[in-house]
């Protein structure tokens, strides 16, 4: 699945993404847009300071943990941090690799498709 632009394509606006995710082409996990995303711990100074250009995290990261303080919903992370849901899961890999945030909630179940026909029907018979 592709992101729809956010922008107008420009040299500038693709540039702007290319250096948010580093490179990568796609997030190392598929997020689903309604999974919950919460912030561990406290990034350390020497996270943002490393001389590994790699692992060196940026103003999106400290914005991503800071938002993340409460549980927030991927979709919500992208359009807080103005970007869009491929460079959003780029920068949560970032944090999840170094334990800064952890996944709740948002998780189907076997169940998920009875509950939804039993709660129909049960409002037609309203």
């Amino acid at each position: 699945m592709t992101d729809p632009p956010s922008e107008p394509y420009t040299v500038q606006n693709s540039l702007r993404r290319f250096t948010q995710k580093r490179g990568r082409a796609k997030p190392k996990r598929r997020y689903d847009v309604a999974m919950m995303v919460v912030a561990r711990g406290t990034p350390h100074q020497t996270d943002y300071e490393t001389t590994d250009p790699g692992l060196r995290l940026r103003e999106e990261h400290r914005a991503l943990h800071a938002l993340c303080r409460r549980p927030c919903a991927v979709a919500e992370i992208a359009a807080r941090l103005d970007v869009n849901l491929s460079v959003a899961g780029t920068l949560i890999d970032d944090l999840a690799e170094l334990n800064l945030v952890e996944f709740v909630g948002a998780r189907r179940t076997v169940h998920h498709r009875r509950v939804l026909e039993t709660a129909l029907r049960e409002l037609k018979a309203m």
